[in-house]
C-alpha cells in the first residue's frame, strides 16, 4: 500500500472462505486506521450459521470498521424470498444495526427493499446503498 501510496482499503470476505473471517478480523484489528472490513454474513458452506459458527461474526460489531455483507440465497433451502434466512438477517441487524449493513446482490435486492419486516424505511436507506457509499467513498480525496 505504501508503495503505490494507497492510504485505506476496504477488504471484502470472499464467500469461498465461509465463515472464516479470520484474515479480514486480523487486518482491521492491527490496522484499523488502513482496513475497513465487510464481514459475510450468509454464503456459500456457512448454512446454518447457528450460535457455534454464527457468534464469532456479531463479536465483531464492537469494531466499527467492520460491516456486514448479506447474501439471503446462497444457503436458503427454500425458494424466494428465502424465509429460512430471515432470522440469520435480524440477528447482525440487531447487533449491528442498518448503518452497517451492505446488502450482497440484486438477486436479493428487491426482496430487502419490499418484503423484509423489520427493516424501517431508514433502515433500507442504509443497507440498500447508504452504508454502501459510506465505506467505499467516505475517504475518497
Amino acid at each position: 500500500m505504501n508503495t503505490y501510496g494507497v492510504d485505506k482499503v476496504v477488504l471484502c470476505h470472499p464467500c469461498y472462505y465461509g465463515r472464516d473471517n479470520s484474515y479480514t478480523s486480523h487486518c482491521i484489528a492491527t490496522y484499523p486506521d488502513r482496513f475497513a472490513g465487510i464481514g459475510l454474513l450468509v454464503g456459500h458452506r456457512l448454512y446454518a450459521p447457528d450460535d457455534e459458527g454464527f457468534a464469532p461474526l456479531l463479536d465483531l460489531h464492537h469494531r466499527p470498521n467492520v460491516y456486514i455483507r448479506t447474501s439471503l440465497h446462497n444457503p436458503s433451502k427454500e425458494k424466494p424470498p428465502f424465509y429460512d434466512m430471515w432470522p440469520y438477517l435480524e440477528r447482525p441487524y440487531n447487533t449491528f444495526g442498518p448503518q452497517r449493513l451492505i446488502y450482497g446482490n440484486l438477486y436479493e435486492l428487491l426482496i430487502m427493499k419490499d418484503l423484509i419486516p423489520f427493516f424501517m424505511a431508514e433502515d433500507k436507506e442504509w443497507i440498500l446503498g447508504g452504508t454502501a457509499e459510506k465505506v467505499y467513498f467516505k475517504n475518497r480525496s
